[in-house]
């Protein structure tokens, strides 16, 4: 049995998600180039994945406005204690 699927994928969980981005549009760029048939058939992976960042996109915005509630609304109180000691101490 190949041990070449593991070392596939540990070589991805040690490359940083730039790099393979990076790789990843200059091998799509090299397949457009020299089998533009191909690059046609392959646009389909292109086109699923924008559709899964559009899909995914409206509950990744709802999770971090979610998360920051509560560190904005701590902020804005502490804010607001320090702008009535302010503002009473002024002359």
């Amino acid at each position: 049995m190949s041990d070449l699927p593991t070392r596939f994928f540990r070589f991805l969980n040690r490359t940083s998600l730039v790099v393979q981005i990076i790789v990843g549009l200059v091998a799509g760029c090299v397949v457009a180039l020299l089998f533009p048939a191909a690059a046609q058939s392959l646009s389909l992976l292109g086109d699923l994945f924008v559709q899964a960042l559009k899909s995914v996109a409206p509950v990744l915005v709802f999770a971090l406005v979610t998360a920051s509630w509560p560190i904005i609304s701590a902020a804005s109180r502490r804010m607001c204690v320090l702008s009535c000691c302010c503002t009473r101490w002024a002359p």
